[in-house]
């Protein structure tokens, strides 16, 4: 990590005793100082092993693969009018709604998982 004290020291030595150009040395670097740090950051946030959040999202667009999967429900059934009318209530014989999914969004830790075994494969040639 960049520090700004280490830039203020190569300060020659007539100059360092003088307060206001220190002041003013320290004005202009510090935004770079701020650059250089979020740029060294910005490997360990993207990271597949520590990225959370956001970008752990950023590094499965990356990889192709989204957080949001299809889940099945399991058998669904909607009736009316009968006196069990309320979901998988339905007796045998009925058939189940057709659109028996649903879109689940995974944790981190699951997405993880994910995104490593599709990463890995695509190293191996085992795309599809």
């Amino acid at each position: 990590m960049a520090d700004l004290s280490f830039y203020l020291n190569l300060i020659p030595a007539p100059n360092n005793t003088q307060p206001k150009f220190v002041a003013w040395v320290s004005v202009l670097l510090q935004g770079l100082v701020d650059a250089a740090n979020v740029a060294d950051s910005l490997q360990t946030l993207f990271d597949l092993d520590t990225a959370v959040g956001d970008q752990l999202d950023k590094v499965g667009q990356w990889i192709g693969l989204t957080r949001y999967i299809s889940e099945p429900l399991g058998n669904l059934f909607f009736l009316v009018g009968h006196p069990r009318s309320w979901l998988g209530a339905g007796p045998n014989g009925h058939r189940p709604c057709s659109k028996n999914r649903t879109i689940v969004a995974l944790d981190d830790y699951h997405y993880r998982v994910l995104l490593k075994a599709r990463s890995s494969g695509k190293s191996m040639g085992w795309d599809d």
